[in-house]
C-alpha cells in the first residue's frame, strides 16, 4: 500500500517517507524480529534434533554390531573352506604315496625273484 503525502514543497515522495519513517520501524536492521524466530525455533527444534540423532546412534551402533557378527562368520566359513581343500589335497598326496609304495614293493619283489 503507498500511500503519498505531500510535504511544504510538494513532494510527493518526501511525504511518503516521512510518514514510513514514523510508523513503519517494526524490524529495522539487523532484523530483531526475524532473529528472534530464529532464536525461538531453534531453541525447541535443538532437544528434538539431539533426541533424533541420538536414537539414530543407538540403531547404527545395532546394525554394525549385526554386521560386525555377520562378517565374523563369513570369516569362519571362508577359513573353513580354504581348510578343506587342504585337507583333500593331503589325503589325495597320502594315497598316491601308498600307490608309488606299493609299486615300489612290487618292483622290489618282482626283482627279487630274478
Amino acid at each position: 500500500m503507498e500511500l503519498y503525502c505531500y510535504s511544504d514543497d510538494g513532494h510527493p515522495d518526501m511525504g511518503h517517507h516521512q510518514f514510513n519513517s514514523l510508523f513503519w520501524h517494526w524490524d529495522p536492521y539487523p532484523f530483531i524480529l526475524l532473529n528472534l524466530l530464529f532464536s525461538v525455533q531453534a531453541a525447541y527444534a535443538a532437544p528434538i534434533i539431539m533426541m533424533a540423532q541420538n536414537s539414530q546412534s543407538a540403531r547404527d551402533r545395532v546394525q554394525a554390531y549385526g554386521d560386525y557378527r555377520t562378517n565374523i562368520e563369513a570369516k569362519e566359513e571362508i577359513e573353513g573352506l580354504q581348510l578343506r581343500p587342504n585337507r583333500i589335497e593331503t589325503e589325495k598326496l597320502d594315497k598316491i604315496m601308498e600307490m608309488l609304495h606299493a609299486i615300489k614293493m612290487e618292483k622290489d619283489d618282482s626283482a627279487c625273484e630274478y
